[in-house]
């Protein structure tokens, strides 16, 4: 257990663990009622707030095996200029050698992501293609095909409603929507993403709905996008369509 009533650091964090070798389990729950890690110098802007918190993990480096997952309730954060404000957030992550499965509720918002290849591999995917993407993006050159043949297999889908924490991040610069759906997906011939987004709103603007596809054509990066409003919503621009690559 862990006490703390000190300023700038007023916690208390319960703690209970086993470790067998390589093998680490254990399980936490606690409230923060202050925490600036600023003060600490743990951070060079601003971060600090309070939440309460719940969370398990199992680990065995041996056998490749990670599970875990957190709940975070009535969180409230700023980072530098940025406040968070979430009332349930849970976070769920299992990997093996094979496969590894990440889900994210929040509120209205859910997220899941599902890798076809173990932990290890997927991280050194993501930094191989981050690598590349950053590479082009310097010389100012988009190859698909290469960024596509080096990252996992992977299906990824976001469904996002009207109350949560991104929602609520928007709401600072004036935005809204009422709906959005994001799938993106890579398999062994093609990386590809949809958005389908409805009842957005930035100031007076107004946008019925707003999708987007993309897709791996050759090396190129294909997409198409549409923009729908009813009668009396932007009439000027009712119905737009643009198509075009990268």
């Amino acid at each position: 257990n862990f006490l703390s009533h000190n300023g700038n650091c007023d916690l208390n964090v319960d703690f209970n663990g086993i470790i067998d070798g390589r093998h680490y389990v254990g399980d936490a729950q606690g409230t923060i009622n202050d925490l600036d890690l600023r003060a600490f110098k743990l951070y060079d802007g601003k971060c600090e707030g309070k939440t309460r918190f719940a969370g398990r993990f199992d680990i065995d480096l041996a056998q490749k095996r990670y599970n875990g997952n957190v709940t975070l309730t009535d969180l409230d954060w700023t980072v530098d200029d940025n406040r968070f404000v979430a009332h349930e957030t849970t976070a769920n992550f299992n990997a093996d050698d094979d496969e590894t499965h990440i889900t994210l509720d929040n509120e209205d918002n859910h997220l899941t992501l599902d890798a076809q290849v173990g932990l290890e591999a997927f991280v050194q995917s993501m930094q191989h293609v981050s690598k590349l993407a950053t590479e082009q993006f310097r010389e100012r050159s988009l190859n698909i095909d290469t960024l596509q043949h080096s990252l996992p297999p992977f299906p990824f889908q976001a469904k996002l409603g009207r109350d949560g924490l991104v929602q609520r991040f928007l709401e600072r610069y004036d935005m809204d929507f009422r709906s959005a759906e994001c799938t993106m997906g890579n398999d062994v011939d093609n990386v590809n993403a949809d958005l389908i987004l409805t009842g957005f709103t930035h100031g007076s603007t107004l946008i019925d709905t707003l999708t987007f596809h993309a897709y791996e054509l050759e090396e190129y990066l294909a997409f198409n996008t549409h923009m729908g409003n009813r009668r009396g919503t932007m009439d000027e621009f009712a119905q737009v369509d643009i198509e075009g690559g990268a």
